[in-house]
């Protein structure tokens, strides 16, 4: 007969039980990683006959806590459309990281070395930063060459805080407790670097990524589909750059850029619609897709690749007021070829962890088409106008109505069609406010966006895009809202 000591049985079944829940909860490995928001590459460089030095402020949230060992990554160098490393000079770079909850300053050496074409890690050993903690960076670079700086594809991804000054003369320091004036353009660190266990991730894309076309619409800073959305609990770094292709980053060499991967816990890569746009088929999309992935994990092979789902890219003869006047998959152009690329992303593409389901967020019936309002079930707008008018500053000016009324809240555009011009309001422009004049007729009227434009035709539309492409700061905002985050984990 078999006995079983009751007790001693029980006993090592709860210790088995124990020890599996205690594995289970195990905290993720620390690694050095990013933990701030709005981290960038440089994408432009100062021609030297004109800039000698820039001293610049870059604002940051900082969402881990590192009471020591920070560091800051600097990259000296710039890359262009075509996704190419470009090289500048030797300088030197000082810098310094600023709390804003009491003005506490840490200030690294004076006159590090940067060499060319390369990455430099300023040591901040005492700095003292906590999960939540609002932070600037000032930079003092110096570089015969020309210094490098980010050009933001909209002024209107700029923070308040951001600030920029250069020079061929004395030196402007921006570490002693005054920051760089405000500016639209300034120099971001590629990273602010500590030991975490929290996910952090790195953007790889084009405008949509960027954000351009959004702008900011509050103070945290974060723009584009994607950082806007992670931002509120993770760090990011974005090399996102307009207008660029996969099929470019994969033929460049990327030795510099890919030195942020082992402080990356994910790739968020974006690309998709430049490329079948400039002649990729689906299929080699999808391939580009997992040679891009498997290039990265070369650095780094404990990365996760994140691939999102994309929105439509088509036309409109309304202005994007109506589901029917949109064109949606019909077709063998770039949206009839993009059904087919998310077909395959939402099969599954090899080498990526995690197929984000952004598009349904923005076409939720699959359709092609841009949804209208906040409410996806409308198919149409309920308010439409058509004016003639003119803009100076932020003051719209709506000198007659051809039909329908204007109301606060209303997004205005200028083009009934992509693309986007110049010469058009704003993306993202919304009515504010009704200055003078007649109740939803002719009068003056607050936007949102400054510009000069002179007189046209102007219609209340664009909600969800200007262009047929790129999303408005609403359809980015519910983006944000409403995308799965969670699935970015360790």
């Amino acid at each position: 007969m078999l006995i079983i000591d009751r007790r001693r049985f029980f006993t090592s079944i709860l210790a088995t039980l124990l020890a599996s829940k205690a594995r289970a909860e195990d905290p993720p490995v620390a690694y050095f990683g990013n933990i701030a928001t709005r981290c960038r590459h440089n994408n432009s460089h100062s021609a030297a006959a004109s800039k000698k030095w820039v001293a610049s402020t870059s604002y940051h949230a900082i969402r881990d806590n590192a009471r020591s060992g920070v560091q800051l990554m600097f990259g000296n160098f710039s890359n262009d459309v075509l996704n190419t490393e470009a090289a500048w000079g030797a300088g030197t770079i000082k810098a310094s990281i600023r709390r804003l909850r009491d003005g506490a300053e840490s200030v690294n050496a004076e006159g590090e070395t940067i060499l060319p074409n390369g990455n430099k890690y300023l040591h901040f050993p005492t700095v003292d930063i906590r999960d939540g903690d609002e932070v600037l960076v000032n930079i003092l670079q110096k570089n015969d060459n020309g210094p490098v700086y980010t050009q933001f594809q909209s002024d209107y991804c700029a923070h308040p805080l951001d600030g920029y000054l250069s020079g061929t003369g004395t030196p402007f320091d921006p570490t002693q407790g005054t920051s760089a004036p405000a500016n639209v353009i300034t120099v971001f660190p590629r990273a602010v670097l500590a030991m975490t266990c929290k996910p952090s991730v790195l953007f790889v894309g084009s405008s949509s990524i960027e954000g351009g076309q959004e702008g900011r619409t509050d103070y945290s800073g974060d723009t584009g589909l994607g950082p806007r959305s992670v931002g509120r609990l993770m760090g990011y770094t974005s090399i996102a750059n307009a207008g660029s292709l996969l099929g470019h980053l994969m033929a460049a060499s990327r030795k510099y850029r890919d030195e942020i991967l082992p402080h990356v816990s994910h790739v968020w890569q974006g690309y998709g619609t430049n490329d079948l746009a400039t002649g990729d088929t689906p299929a080699q999309m999808a391939l580009r897709d997992t040679d891009y992935a498997a290039a990265c994990r070369l650095v780094n092979p404990s990365l996760s690749m994140i691939k999102p789902t994309l929105q439509p890219y088509n036309t409109s003869t309304d202005g994007w007021a109506t589901l029917a006047n949109q064109t949606g998959w019909e077709g063998s152009g770039t949206n009839g070829k993009l059904r087919l690329y998310l077909n395959l992303i939402r099969s599954g593409l090899a080498g990526y962890d995690v197929i984000m389901e952004m598009a349904d967020i923005i076409d939720p019936f699959r359709i092609g088409k841009f949804i209208v309002t906040r409410n996806s079930n409308d198919a149409m707008r309920s308010t439409v106008c058509t004016f003639s008018g003119s803009q100076i500053g932020t003051t719209l000016t709506v000198l007659s109505v051809v039909n329908g009324s204007l109301s606060i809240g209303d997004p205005v555009i200028s083009q009934l069609s992509g693309p986007y011009g110049a010469d058009n309001l704003e993306p993202s422009s919304v009515v504010l406010d009704q200055l003078t004049g007649v109740a939803g007729g002719i009068g003056t009227y607050r936007l949102n966006k400054a510009k000069t434009v002179s007189t046209r035709t102007m219609y209340v539309g664009g909600f969800a895009t200007a262009d047929g492409l790129h999303v408005t700061a609403a359809v980015s905002e519910m983006v944000r809202d409403r995308l799965n985050i969670a699935a970015i984990n360790r």
